[in-house]
């Protein structure tokens, strides 16, 4: 008995040094993110664009899958990665009859058997993976704690919009700047950046949390737009148009922490959201380009970090030229770590990625190329790369 206890307390200690040596390894390393040629296609029919505004990848008994939002037929399309075969397929009427929704605007898979659509307008479906509706929620309705919600469509995949901790969806909101606006919208209520909606009872409050751009002066519903992510007992709420992000655990006590691109100088961000009333389209186009601020933000919880998207200013001068794509935005990504430190930061090839499809699994982020600059465009497959996190060593 004693041999084992003594067998026991060695293995414990060994486990614990070499824990330890692991993370001393990694102070004495960098970690730097790289483009790879691992890629991912997968065939789709052309009745499915190879751009959707909602993605989701999940993982069931080992099986890597892809959820789009196909808005053309109004369904939600899973796809096996491995076998890069459509495995399922929710469609939804929006004619009538029981099964039948609004046009969806987003989706959240928890599980095969529960799968939240939102739609306009303030509609909360419940479905599985037979496509079956089994609950209408229409969350138009006065908060026990202030005004009616404002859902949040800014640059935020809709899934990381929605966060659910049963039976509690959490909903992103938009905030509300002009007091008179609408006597159902006061700012003073709306500045709230989340809604607490329960599915049971379907009772709507707001959690305390502001908008952390609330009153700042300039501020508007464009330079207010965010993104979010929640990393299981962390959200954190990353303004486009703010070097800081902003990290609660109950939306009472925040933490800010500037998350600064190094392409980026101080103030650039500020270019964005000054529209000027007389602006042509082609005026406008250009101040875009110019613009620099932040985009999507994802939680990766196989490597604890973040991956915050940037869109850096493009030199496209001050005279409107037809031949020039200003909507091709110049691209990089910064890595984080679970403390909030910046590790490193990316800037993509320019004419290969759409950040605005992207996922992380175990292999790492993989972000969309379905670029129609990319010289490899193919309207025919959903195309993916991966880009990497390597590790060097400090010199």
């Amino acid at each position: 008995m004693r041999y084992l206890t003594l067998f026991l307390i060695l293995n414990v200690l060994f486990l614990f040094c070499t824990q330890k040596n692991d993370i001393n390894k990694n102070k004495d390393s960098n970690l730097k993110l790289e483009e790879t040629k691992t890629e991912i296609k997968i065939p789709i029919d052309p009745k499915t664009s190879c751009e959707s505004w909602c993605i989701q990848y999940f993982n069931d008994n080992g099986k890597d899958y892809l959820a789009i939002l196909n808005s053309y037929e109004n369904a939600i399309q899973i796809y096996d990665i491995q076998d890069t075969i459509l495995k399922t397929k929710m469609k939804f009427d929006v004619k009538g009859g029981e099964n039948a929704t609004n046009k969806i605007k987003g989706f959240k898979i928890i599980n095969k058997d529960t799968v939240f659509l939102t739609s306009f307008i303030y509609n909360i479906y419940l479905t599985n993976f037979d496509g079956v509706i089994y609950k209408k929620i229409n969350y138009w309705k006065k908060a026990t704690n202030g005004g009616y919600p404002f859902f949040n469509y800014s640059l935020t995949p809709i899934d990381n919009s929605l966060i659910y901790k049963a039976p509690h969806l959490l909903i992103a909101q938009q905030m509300i700047m002009e007091k008179e606006r609408n006597i159902k919208y006061a700012a003073d209520v709306n500045s709230k950046i989340c809604l607490d909606l329960d599915i049971s009872s379907e009772t709507l409050r707001f959690l305390e949390m502001d908008h952390p751009l609330f009153g700042q002066k300039g501020a508007n519903e464009v330079v207010t737009q965010y993104a979010r992510v929640f990393n299981g007992s962390e959200f954190v709420y990353a303004p486009c148009s703010d070097h800081f992000i902003y990290i609660t655990k109950d939306h009472k006590t925040v933490t800010p922490k500037k998350i600064k691109s190094r392409l980026l100088y101080e103030n650039q961000y500020g270019v964005i959201g000054n529209y000027k009333v007389g602006q042509s389209i082609e005026e406008q186009l250009i101040r875009a380009a110019k613009a620099g601020r932040y985009l999507n933000m994802l939680y990766d919880k196989y490597r604890s970090v973040y991956y915050r998207f940037v869109k850096l200013p493009s030199d496209v001068g001050n005279k409107y030229q037809p031949n020039i794509d200003y909507r091709n935005d110049k691209i990089s990504v910064i890595l984080i770590d679970d403390k909030f430190n910046i590790l490193d930061e990316l800037p993509l090839s320019e004419n290969l990625f759409n950040w605005q499809m992207a996922f992380v699994n175990e292999k790492g982020l993989f972000i969309s190329t379905n670029n129609v600059n990319n010289p490899n465009f193919s309207p025919d497959y959903l195309s993916f790369n991966l880009i990497s996190i390597n590790t060097t060593s400090k010199k």
